[in-house]
């Protein structure tokens, strides 16, 4: 038998840690790194040569949707393709469990407006052979996986379940109903849920019910929510995620009394930065520092940088945020029409556009590109930004959104290139602050217009093309300090008998690749994705080659992963699987 299942020679160890990246060879066995020194012995079944590359811990991403992506694309692609190993599910309060049967057609077409995952996906990969959320992990740790999972209990459907909907958006859970949410919660995290998610928004929220009401959280009464954080101070694990924060919404005291309740890591979304509201990501900065000293572990993370987004408005729902907006984006694609054209929409348009609100929700109108106007009168001006077609026709922005879509009967193809800002030094402030993660792609989600490449982009744009930050700062937020604050046992670093979660790249040669590539492997739809990039040599999860440059190896061996709860952040390996 060989001493090594596989053996990495000659690389650069970037191990995630924080401290200097250093030569040695990486020794796997069983799924785990088993030794790291110089010169091992080539006694290995299969041998990697690393000479000239970087052998860093796979991203972690604590933010993404992939609850039903990896029902049929198991990688869970492009975020597998660029370097990401793990992956946090069921973020935001969405989910798919606990449901009773009578709900299952409702939350997917609430999964449809809250995230974009088309309905004609879902109803053709969910099985639905769960209703309670332990039944949803045993579920999802059957099913062939490229990647590790580990999933949070969804706060709408914990609330839908056991109030009904209509009460879930209306009053506080009464004393019976609250004894069973806690009696869920505990047999959720006894089950391995990471713990629970939510958004609080109100109703400035995109994630709108299916009819463009507000979703149970967002408007429940957050008083509910701070007893159950009380359940996870109880245990002594968990960790709470919240959306409670865009520019002109701030609910950051919610964030702050769920640390308190819980004792427990929160992690608040959403940081920015944001060109069109430059002081935000500062204020949010200056407030983490506050919580720190008081001892609250709270911790944010920003968009990625150089996010770029390909839609059309047929599918993009971020404007309900602007109550103006919601009968536009909750409409038929034949009302849609008529709207574009109606005098009174247009004024109600004009009146409520806010270049700062809408900055955080798909971007300023301005910021847009034409990438295809599908109609003659604006042919001419594919590939320019709106605010260069404002300037070159003398005409107002609202009016030439309108105008344009109304010519191109909803079909106009627009990008919007950085999501948020692009500003290498707004990074650096963000970056440096040590309660700030890295990872928030919101992958699975939004599948018609958006794929963030956020490990790759950090790693080109920001480490080696800006200096924002270090090779070694970055593998340290993105996967060590992450594990961390996620709980997840002996993951996010390269260290023996840690799992063997690895990504293999040529930093010169990494990068990202634009325009997206569309696949058309979407039940019933289809999807955009970005290519695998250039320079990523090799994914491994548990010490398995998924894809070797660019290519899929055909293995499948993730893992739903447990959480690092009352014991030592250097405790035993656990898995579910």
């Amino acid at each position: 038998m060989s001493k090594f299942d596989l053996l990495i020679k000659g690389g650069t160890v970037v191990d995630g840690t924080g401290k200097e990246r250093f030569s040695a060879d990486v020794g796997i066995r069983d799924g785990q790194i088993s030794e790291i020194a110089k010169d091992l012995d080539r006694d290995a079944d299969q041998v990697i040569d690393a000479s000239g590359l970087i052998v860093a811990p796979g991203g972690i991403d604590a933010h993404t949707h992939f609850d039903a992506q990896v029902h049929w694309d198991p990688y869970c692609t492009p975020h597998s393709w660029n370097g990401v190993t793990s992956s946090i599910i069921t973020n935001c309060g969405f989910g798919y469990a606990p449901v009773r049967a009578e709900m299952r057609e409702r939350t997917m077409a609430m999964m449809e407006t809250t995230e974009q995952v088309p309905l004609s996906a879902q109803q053709a990969v969910l099985p639905w052979s769960w209703e309670t959320f332990p039944e949803w992990l045993e579920h999802l740790r059957s099913i062939p996986k490229g990647m590790n999972f580990s999933s949070y209990l969804p706060m709408n459907q914990l609330l839908i379940y056991v109030m009904g909907i209509d009460d879930a958006k209306s009053r506080r859970a009464t004393k019976e109903e609250m004894a069973t949410l806690k009696e869920m919660l505990n047999q959720a995290m006894d089950a391995g849920a990471l713990g629970f998610a939510l958004s609080h928004v109100g109703h400035t929220s995109s994630h709108t019910d299916f009819d463009g009401s507000p979703m149970p959280a967002d408007i429940h009464d957050p008083a509910d929510f701070y007893e159950l954080a009380r359940v996870l101070k109880e245990r002594g694990e968990g960790v709470i995620q919240i959306t409670a924060n865009f520019p002109g919404t701030d609910n950051q005291a919610i964030a702050e009394e769920l640390a308190r309740a819980s004792g427990r890591p929160v992690i608040h979304l959403v940081l920015g930065p944001y060109d069109s509201a430059p002081d935000y990501h500062r204020e949010k900065l200056e407030w983490l520092s506050r919580c720190v000293e008081e001892g609250l572990q709270i911790y944010s993370q920003p968009g990625p940088p150089n996010a770029r987004l390909e839609f059309s408005l047929e599918y993009l729902n971020t404007w309900e945020r602007l109550a103006a907006f919601r009968p536009f984006v909750n409409a038929s694609i034949e009302e849609k029409k008529r709207l574009c054209v109606d005098p009174e929409f247009l004024a109600t348009a004009k009146e409520n556009y806010d270049p700062v609100v809408l900055g955080g929700s798909g971007g300023r109108w301005e910021d847009w590109r034409l990438v295809r106007a599908h109609c003659d009168t604006y042919q001419e001006h594919e590939g320019k930004q709106l605010s260069e077609i404002v300037n070159e026709t003398d005409c107002e922005i609202t009016a030439l959104v309108f105008d344009l879509l109304a010519k191109s009967e909803i079909r106009a193809e627009f990008c919007m290139e950085g999501g948020s800002s692009t500003d290498p030094e707004k990074y650096r402030e963000i970056l440096s602050h040590p309660n700030c993660l890295p990872g928030l792609s919101d992958g699975g989600a939004h599948l018609r217009f958006i794929a963030m490449p956020w490990y790759v982009e950090y790693i080109s744009w920001a480490v080696r093309d800006h200096d924002v930050i270090s090779l070694e700062g970055f593998h340290y937020k993105a996967s060590g300090q992450a594990a961390e604050v996620l709980g997840l046992e002996k993951r996010g670093k390269i260290k023996e008998g840690f799992a063997a979660d690895l990504a293999i790249y040529d930093l010169e040669k990494l990068e990202v690749r634009f325009p997206y590539l569309v696949i058309d492997d979407v039940p019933g739809d289809f999807r955009r994705a970005n290519p695998p990039p250039p320079g990523m040599r090799y994914v491994i999860v548990n010490g398995v080659p998924i894809f070797v440059d660019g290519e899929s190896t055909g293995e499948l061996p993730g893992m739903v992963h447990s959480l690092c709860s009352k014991g030592s952040e250097e405790g035993r390996v656990a898995v579910y699987d």
